[in-house]
Order: C-alpha cells, then structure tokens, then sequence
C-alpha cells in the first residue's frame, strides 16, 4: 500500500512539474513572440516605402525570413513541452541489452568492433 502511494505520489510531481514547465514555455513564447511580431509590422511598413533600394529590400526580406524562422522554432519548442511526461515500465534486462545491441551494431560494425555476449538467463527486471 505505502509502495503504490509513494508511487502516486512520485506521478502527482512529475505531472506537476510538467505542467509548470508547460506554463513556463507559454510564458517565455508569449515574451519572445510579442516582439518579434512588433519588429515584424515594422519591417512591413518599412519595406512598403518606395523610395528604398534594392539592396534595403533584400536585407528586409532576410529579417522577415529570420522572424519566421525564429517563430517556427517557438511552435516546436511549444510542441516539446506539451508532450506528455516519459512513463517507464519494468523490462527484462537480458532483453533491454539485446535491443540497445541492436540499434547499436551499425555503428559496431562501422568501427570494426565485436561483441561477445554472455548473458545469464534470469536476469532480473529494471525500471
């Protein structure tokens, strides 16, 4: 019983925690996005007026491309934080070290290295 409320209680953090890391990437993408859009507005303007050069133009458009740039990164950035939390689950470590082998034997076999795995059978389970 105390072990599944340690463990409710343990989720109730980790929930919290990222729910106040939600709030805080809202707030710091809520601070960044209101001047880039302001700078934006201004290079609209700016970029309207006739009597600039073609060199002037091109250098605006950049900015525009860079506002941009740096908004697509605020939506990923936003898109990060609003994913659910990491939830682990025991596994069998015999085969937790066989899937990391896997995945990593290109690599091994790219450096030219082998392995040797002897593996008891009753490995005990992880988190």
């Amino acid at each position: 019983m105390r072990k599944k409320l340690n463990q409710a209680q343990e989720e109730i953090v980790s929930k919290t925690q990222f729910a106040i890391m939600g709030q805080i990437a809202a707030d710091i993408t809520h601070e960044i996005r209101n001047p880039l859009e302001a700078i934006s507005g201004a290079v609209e303007i700016i970029s309207s007026e006739e009597n600039f050069g073609k060199n002037s133009k091109e250098s605006l458009s950049i900015i525009q491309d860079e506002i941009q740039n740096l908004n697509d990164y605020l939506n990923k950035f936003l898109e990060f934080t609003r994913s659910e939390p990491i939830c682990s689950e025991k596994v069998q470590l015999n085969h937790l070290i066989n899937d990391c082998i896997f995945l990593l034997n290109p690599l091994f076999m790219k450096k030219k290295i082998k392995i040797n795995i002897k593996l008891k059978e009753e490995l005990p389970y992880v988190q």
